[in-house]
């Protein structure tokens, strides 16, 4: 911040620019986004006695900006910003900063979940780093090429854990260890050494997803060294907590469960917010002591894993539940309650037994839980509203997970679900034309059977289903950006997708108990 006073008070215009830019970035990593946006305006003044390579200096301080709302987690807003950087510099800046924009893009939609997006930008900045003149004798571009091939990795992987079906596996992975290879030839050949423990981090989760928990483990203890060398303590929580993992599965018992008690007993992932990791820890511990034939300790890190992961699972937005996860924590409750059942005989375990089975119902049926609660509140005054959305967020998260699980034994139905949960991240239903027929067009089904099966696995017709989307995603736009606050009702229903005006209060009404003028109304007075 000081670095920036002195460039504010300096002669040349381009030094003043810089400095309310990068006073402005400071001010949004330290969450104070109206400072921020103050000191925007003012590098956005500065710039208009810029005399010489003006457009490179906007991009700049573009680039910031969105860096700015990638703090404030308003990435759509980030990413409108990048796209404009991209078309000002486009021919009128260095290939470096082009390539910097573009980096930056792929990083803001590997954020916002559009994975495949980001791996096609990341491959586009590897291809216009090569065609740069100066390619071969510029270190920062060959730093940068590194650079791409490591996080091309890391997408790849990314792309296996959270969107891949199993059949599916292996093609992501061999694609990260694709570029994970080049990287290493790359870095060895350019003597570049900023990556390495990024390599090594990959070649672990590379290894740990193909079942190599040894090897698995073995880079995981480089990576540690480095990181600890550093004092780098959530990576190397994380760490430590993959080599527990690898012991575990390699069925070194003692030495996990050293690790995963000791994380416990130190609170490490509250503190880093962190409660899935603290909930494995109490699933991993149970399993231990099951092993161990331990059955009172095992029953008690049973007991508390139901808790912990009840308590994440409120902690997430109704977007965040995936039916993957859904799956996941579906077959870490049926373990338990198998190892409820065969011990069934004692009184504790009885006890144990109850308490999970109703906690796995809580897991699964928080949402219900909430539709109900508010259900019953008819109170129709704008002092609920915060309720109700959170009623709509939950309800939209309970069609996508609750009814789906328990109906896995319906294979064709679960796999159109899930094509339909996928669906939803295209933002279709936010077109005036999506319909029925469009959505089973998209999927590959015919309307009829679509129709069926969300009417038996959510409990809704195709309309409710797509109305609650359109309404719960401009409630969020309008929380996230300020300027939607400004639109006049007409223009939010079409942001919505909504073609009539009418349409589109009748079912904001319908789900919020309040007009769209009422909620616009009451945001401004709050925030």
């Amino acid at each position: 911040m000081s670095f920036c006073d002195e460039l504010i008070l300096a002669k040349e215009a381009e030094k003043r620019t810089f400095g309310y830019a990068g006073k402005a970035y400071v001010h949004a990593l330290q969450s104070d986004f109206d400072l921020a946006d103050a000191s925007f305006q003012k590098a956005m003044q500065q710039l208009e006695f810029v005399a010489k390579e003006k457009a490179e200096i906007e991009c700049y301080i573009l680039y910031f900006q969105s860096l700015r709302y990638l703090e404030s987690q308003e990435l759509e807003t980030a990413i409108r910003i990048l796209h404009k950087a991209i078309n000002t510099c486009t021919g009128s800046c260095s290939p470096l900063l082009e390539i910097k924009l573009q980096s930056a893009l792929g990083r803001l939609y590997s954020l916002s979940d559009k994975l495949f997006k980001a791996i096609e930008i990341k491959k586009l900045c590897l291809q216009k780093i090569k065609e740069v003149p100066t390619y071969s004798t510029d270190y920062q571009l060959k730093k940068e090429y590194l650079r791409q091939l490591v996080s091309l990795a890391f997408t790849y992987n990314s792309v296996h854990i959270f969107h891949v079906a199993e059949e599916n596996y292996n093609v992501y992975i061999d694609s990260a260890q694709q570029y994970t290879t080049l990287a290493e030839k790359y870095a060895e050949k350019n003597q570049i050494s900023n990556y390495n423990a990024n390599l090594i981090i990959l070649n672990s989760d590379i290894n740990f997803y193909r079942h190599n928990y040894k090897v698995a483990k073995e880079y995981a203890e480089k990576a540690l060294e480095y990181y600890q060398n550093r004092n780098r303590k959530k990576r190397t929580a994380q760490l430590l907590f993959v080599i527990a993992e690898c012991n575990y599965l390699l069925k070194n018992w003692d030495q996990a469960e050293a690790t995963f008690v000791k994380q416990i007993e130190n609170n490490t992932w509250t503190e880093y917010q962190l409660l899935d990791f603290e909930a494995l820890c109490y699933y991993y511990l149970f399993k231990i002591y099951e092993q161990k034939q331990q059955p009172k300790k095992a029953l008690e890190y049973a007991n508390t894993y139901a808790q912990k992961i009840e308590a994440h699972l409120k902690t997430k937005n109704a977007s965040d539940v995936s039916i993957k996860d859904i799956v996941a924590h579906k077959k870490r409750k049926e373990e338990i309650d198998t190892y409820l059942q065969e011990n069934a005989s004692q009184k504790t375990q009885k006890y144990v037994y109850l308490y999970l089975l109703l906690g796995a119902v809580a897991i699964l049926g928080t949402f219900m839980v909430y539709f109900f609660r508010a259900k019953r509140n008819t109170k129709k005054n704008i002092g609920l509203l915060h309720s109700r959305i959170v009623q709509l967020q939950e309800d939209l998260s309970k069609q996508n997970t609750t009814k789906v699980t328990h109906s896995l034994s319906d294979e064709n139905a679960f796999k159109l679900i899930e094509k339909l949960k996928k669906l939803e991240k295209e933002e279709l239903f936010l077109q005036p034309n999506y319909t029925l027929a469009l959505a089973a067009k998209k999927l590959n089904t015919n309307s009829t059977y679509l129709s069926q099966t969300v009417n038996n696995y959510l409990n809704v017709t195709f309309a409710e289903y797509s109305n609650k989307l359109r309404i719960h995603t401009i409630v969020q736009r309008l929380k996230e950006q300020k300027n939607l606050r400004n639109y006049t009702i007409e223009a939010l229903a079409k942001e919505a997708g909504y073609k009539s005006i009418g349409s589109f209060n009748t079912n904001f009404k319908k789900l919020l108990k309040v007009t769209p003028s009422q909620y616009l109304k009451e945001l401004k007075r709050n925030y």
